[in-house]
């Protein structure tokens, strides 16, 4: 079961997630619940949890704070997810820095919080089937140590030996010798590059538009992705709800809607 932490200044909000899904069938068992952020810091000092699911606007210490502090810190790997009814960029964008992995805008819709639990799981299950792989290959190294001591061999090249990992970093556990790549379903991407090949006509609805600042978020009508774009980028007026087609293009914290054109517009 992965352990699950829940943080909300409001007791209703925090029992209607309790009830809201079947976490036990969906893998989860919820071990604590804080009513603010700071509370959840003290439990998380003491208590290894495997996701912290918070709100942003709490009394003490805000959602965001908190997430700061554990990363900063190195408090806790949890995974982490903010439900907000802020749809306010700047919010999302200091979670994404903070290596938030979703931020859920409310109300929660139940099949959206299943399916980023669901992905939760699977991306924890993977973590945890390498380690046991880099465990295994870490004993095994150390078994011929052993056997190379009891025979007498002591100087072996192999004991020179130093390796660089994936994210690279050097290491005496070699690496694996079939390794596959983890194939990644593109559904899951949020941040993703259109391919070069065959450029991808997207489709997107203006889910919220600040008009005095000039910026607001798209809403991918293929899938769940909201991104982010600024009124110089459009290349004609924009308005909320408005269908709009558009590209891609990375930015310093993500991926940008850019040359975005009114395809249709809602009726108010």
């Amino acid at each position: 079961m992965l352990r699950v932490l829940l943080v909300d200044d409001e007791p209703f909000i925090v029992q209607g997630l309790m009830v809201f899904v079947d976490w036990e069938q969906e893998g989860y068992e919820i071990v604590y619940t804080a009513a603010d952020g700071a509370e959840a810091l003290t439990y998380l000092k003491e208590h290894k949890v495997d996701l912290v699911i918070s709100d942003i606007k709490m009394p003490v210490m805000s959602g965001l704070e908190l997430l700061e502090t554990i990363r900063r810190e190195n408090i806790s790997d949890a995974y982490f997810i903010i439900l907000s009814g802020y749809s306010d960029f700047s919010y999302a964008q200091q979670a994404i820095r903070y290596e938030c992995m979703e931020y859920i805008l409310k109300p929660v819709e139940k099949e959206e919080l299943l399916g980023v639990l669901r992905r939760v799981a699977k991306v924890s299950e993977a973590a945890r089937e390498n380690e046991k792989k880099k465990q295994a290959r870490r004993l095994e190294k150390q078994n011929r140590k052993e056997e190379r001591k009891l025979s007498g061999n002591t100087n072996s090249f192999e004991d020179m030996i130093a390796y660089v990992d994936e994210n690279g970093r050097i290491t005496s556990t070699p690496p694996e010798t079939n390794h596959k790549k983890e194939e990644i379903n593109h559904e899951e991407i949020v941040i993703s590059t259109p391919r070069q090949e065959s450029p991808e006509v997207r489709k997107g609805r203006v889910e919220y538009f600040n008009v005095s600042k000039g910026y607001g978020f798209i809403k991918d009508l293929s899938g769940t992705e909201k991104y982010f774009f600024h009124v110089s980028n459009a290349l004609s007026e924009l308005v909320e709800n408005a269908i709009v087609i558009f590209d891609l293009e990375r930015g310093k914290r993500g991926m940008n809607a850019i040359n975005i054109c009114i395809s249709e517009r809602t009726a108010d």
